[in-house]
Parts: structure tokens; sequence; C-alpha cells
């Protein structure tokens, strides 16, 4: 019949179609006064409702030797199949100083830009940034999050900006709430208890196993 040797035409030009490996895009800029550098990242990541700090995206930012660099901004973009309001702010870090603050993700497409404070990279410098996500205690369950950089303007600076290579990133996904369990430890007193006020009877110190955050409301101590 006609309608199968067309089908048969057409699944044997698809086993033979010659596959296409894609290749990561890659932006060069002569002369450029601020580099833009990221590393391989890649995979799926499970997070439990109302994380907070959850690294989003890394980078490192190096300035040329022609003179410092300064970044005032920075435009990215929310991808993924999860809800934008499942993401309570985003903003920038470098180690433990942040650089912006939490910006929420008012835009339908996903699109936030963070304003950074008079952050500097003095030539001949580097520094490594990290988008950070607070995420909802409310947040949809499976939905999956990762950022990008605006493909058309991914950093506003002082100086021309190169892109030396954009990547896939760390999808993080929601999972339902998981509770972490609170270690107490019972440490020697440093002295004997003595008759008085304000005496020290007791020393212990408490500890999380990351899972979780806790809120401690009250602690009962009984005399034996």
């Amino acid at each position: 019949m006609i309608t199968s040797s067309i089908l048969t035409a057409y699944i044997t030009h698809q086993l033979h179609k010659p596959m296409v490996h894609m290749a990561p895009r890659t932006t060069e800029v002569t002369n450029a006064g601020l580099t833009i550098s990221q590393q391989e990242q890649r995979g799926i990541t499970s997070i439990a409702q109302g994380s907070q700090r959850v690294p989003m995206l890394s980078f490192i930012a190096k300035a040329s030797c022609a003179g410092d660099a300064s970044i005032d901004a920075i435009n990215l973009v929310r991808r993924g199949l999860g809800d934008r309001e499942d993401i309570e702010g985003v903003y920038a870090a470098s180690g433990f100083q942040r650089l912006s603050r939490p910006r929420q993700i008012g835009n339908r497409d996903g699109s936030v830009t963070l304003n950074l404070r008079g952050t500097t990279i003095p030539r001949c410098r580097s520094a490594r940034i990290t988008i950070y996500a607070n995420f909802s205690p409310n947040a949809q369950v499976a939905g999956e999050h990762r950022f990008v950089f605006d493909r058309v303007n991914p950093i506003e600076a002082n100086t021309t900006v190169s892109i030396e290579q954009t990547i896939s990133q760390i999808t993080n996904t929601s999972a339902g709430r998981v509770r972490g369990t609170i270690l107490v430890d019972f440490l020697q007193l440093n002295k004997r208890i003595k008759v008085g006020r304000n005496r020290m009877l007791s020393r212990i110190r408490l500890r999380t196993d990351g899972r979780d955050h806790h809120l401690i409301t009250a602690i009962r101590l009984k005399n034996d």
C-alpha cells in the first residue's frame, strides 16, 4: 500500500538522519574590561519548601588590567515549570557579603534585575558572584526553577562586558516538607557551682543536621 511505503521511507530517513551536536553558546568581545565566565553546572537538585539561600547561578567576574570594573546590575530570567511565586526573593552575594537586596520576580516572563550596591572589582582581580534564592514555605511541590542571564543585556557595568561561556545551570525542584533534627550536647562547667546570684548552672550546645530551619520557643530544665 502507498501509506505503508510512505511510513517505511519516513522511518528509514529518521534512522539515517545525521546527529547534530549543539555546542555551548560563546560570545567574545575583544578588549573587554570585564569578563564573565561560568563553570559547568548540570543536574537537578531537590530542596525543601521554605529553603533559604539556595544557590541558583554562579559565575566569576574578572576585571582587565586596564582599570577597575564596576558592576551596576545583573539581569536574569527564571526558567522552569515552577511558579514564579514559589520564590520569595532573589539576590546576589560574594562569599558572605550580600551585593543586592532580595527582589521578587514580578514580571510574568520571569525577568528580574538585581541592582548591585557599589560592587567594584579592582583591575587584574576577580570575584565569584553567586545568585541565591529564598523559597516560600508554600512553594509548589515538584516545581522546577533555574536562572540564566538575560540574552540582550546580562550585565550592566561601566565598561565593556564579555560573556566567556554560557551553559546550563542547576535546576532546583521543590520537594515536600522535610523535618530536620536538633541535637543537644551537654557541656562541662568551667567552674564549680557556688551559692549566689547569676550563677552558671548548665552549659548546652544545640546542633542541627542542616535539613531544615528550626524555631526554638522554649527550653525545659529539670533539677535532679
